[in-house]
């Protein structure tokens, strides 16, 4: 980096500058507090980058999928995301992760470990049981994994509780998942209060019967 005229520039050079070239106003050469005030701080970066609603579907489906390729799993769990009716749900999760990410000290910030521990507060535990009322078999085959769609999804009768951020967070703190860090959290969830995930009120989009088979190629 070459500070110049007020202007902190990226340059590739064969030799050494001199200490003063680096950054006349110091007499150290140290740029670091120059880049301290150009870059964010890891932390910051970190919280522009809120984690999305796929990825805690995600985590929550990739179990299904034992021993299965990455790459497959993926194509799998995308081709599931688009006849999922429970996406307002996933989005809370997703927004409480990020505000424990973030404002909370947590040892180990496993995301698999998060959506087990709040699968209780929507009002299903088990993957087996969400398979069977989404209409989805999988049935893994080596490397390779067959997905099929036997029937039209019936989420709907499950009715899962209405969940709010707020609600999501300190459950996980009452259960040590989590150590309260910022005593303001709260106010990082949105400005007018908690947001809240309500029931399915759409249908599933693929129709049935259907059936994809996945390979790693």
């Amino acid at each position: 980096f070459v500070y110049v005229n007020g202007v902190l520039e990226l340059k590739r050079i064969d030799q050494a500058l001199p200490m003063d070239q680096l950054h006349p106003d110091s007499t150290t050469g140290c740029v670091g507090a120059v880049i301290g005030n150009v870059l964010s701080s890891p932390l910051e970066q970190r919280r522009l980058r809120p984690l999305n609603s796929f990825m805690i579907f995600r985590s929550f489906c990739a179990p299904m999928f034992p021993g299965i390729p990455q790459k497959v799993k993926s194509m799998a769990i995308s081709e599931m995301w688009q006849d999922d009716t429970l996406k307002s749900h996933w989005a809370v999760l997703a927004k409480a992760y990020t505000v424990i990410r973030d404002h909370f000290h947590v040892d180990t910030p496993s995301l698999s470990a998060f959506v087990d521990l709040c699968l209780p507060l929507m009002g299903f535990l088990s993957r087996q049981q969400y398979l069977t009322l989404s209409g989805w078999i999988v049935q893994p085959s080596g490397t390779s994994l067959s997905l099929r769609k036997i029937g039209t999804s019936r989420l709907d009768t499950l009715h899962p509780p209405i969940i709010a951020v707020d609600q999501v967070v300190k459950h996980c703190t009452a259960n040590n998942y989590a150590q309260k860090r910022d005593e303001e959290w709260h106010k990082h969830i949105l400005e007018n209060g908690a947001v809240f995930a309500v029931d399915p009120s759409f249908s599933a989009t693929i129709p049935e019967p259907q059936n994809w088979v996945f390979n790693d190629v």
